[in-house]
């Protein structure tokens, strides 16, 4: 994935771009499906399917709309409400390349190709590249200093922790035939 900032221009700036890269979210929910069943698998037959499922649909769709809530807030105490249209539809889209990065690590956990060292390793590569292009969008998406840049995607992860944080433990007290969970 090449970071030029010319790729704004292509994906668009208004209302309507920002709306429609929201189909990101359906372009990457096969993935999203290949994920929770690797994880139900890993819970064993004892978990309530249909509990985990909604459980993790919650967590889907709060992972794609409660950011972007938060940032047109954002924008406006920044003073950039009027690229924030221009950043949510770069940022909706690069999220396809960012999942699909992070499939390779999924598969070889999974399938127990891999040692957890090299995992470890591997995802925190993922993760740094995750974070420079975030970083990426937000400094030409929205005009920002680096400083401000630093913030955004701090709070992004912020963000997404505290979802994960909020969703786990219902996902962990779910009967499994793994002891403790996955």
């Amino acid at each position: 994935m090449r970071l030029n900032p010319r790729g704004f221009e292509v994906l668009g700036a208004t209302r309507g771009d920002a709306a429609r890269s929201f189909w990101a979210a359906f372009v990457l929910l096969p993935l999203f499906v290949l994920y929770t069943g690797l994880e139900a698998l890993e819970r064993g037959p004892g978990l309530n399917l249909g509990l985990f499922g909604a459980v993790k649909i919650e967590h889907y769709v709060l992972g794609w709309v409660l950011y972007p809530v938060i940032m047109d807030f954002v924008s406006r105490l920044l003073d950039r409400r009027d690229a924030y249209y221009r950043w949510l539809t770069a940022y909706n889209w690069v999220q396809v390349p960012i999942m699909a990065a992070f499939l390779p690590l999924v598969l070889l956990a999974a399938l127990g190709l891999a040692p957890a060292d090299a995992l470890t390793l591997l995802n925190g590569i993922v993760f740094l590249a995750m974070s420079i292009v975030l970083g990426f969008v937000a400094r030409h998406g929205l005009f920002l200093p680096l400083s401000s840049t630093i913030g955004v995607v701090v709070l992004d992860l912020v963000v997404g922790e505290a979802v994960h944080g909020i969703l786990a433990p219902l996902i962990d007290a779910m009967p499994s035939a793994v002891p403790g969970g996955a």
